[in-house]
């Protein structure tokens, strides 16, 4: 199953998910520095998916 991930461009041109959270133009979620937040995988594997470290 693919989870479809929605994001919206605010006013500074900011991306942003459903629930606020800041992202980058991978639909990675960020912090304030702009480093990705790694996301667990909520399949029944228990992976975490992987992040692009050059980005």
């Amino acid at each position: 199953m693919v989870a479809t991930l929605i994001l919206v461009r605010d006013d500074r041109g900011n991306l942003h998910d459903q629930e606020g959270h800041l992202r980058n133009a991978a639909g990675e979620r960020i912090d304030a520095q702009g480093a990705a937040i790694p996301e667990f995988d909520i399949d029944a594997t228990g992976a975490t998916l992987p992040v692009d470290e050059a980005a």
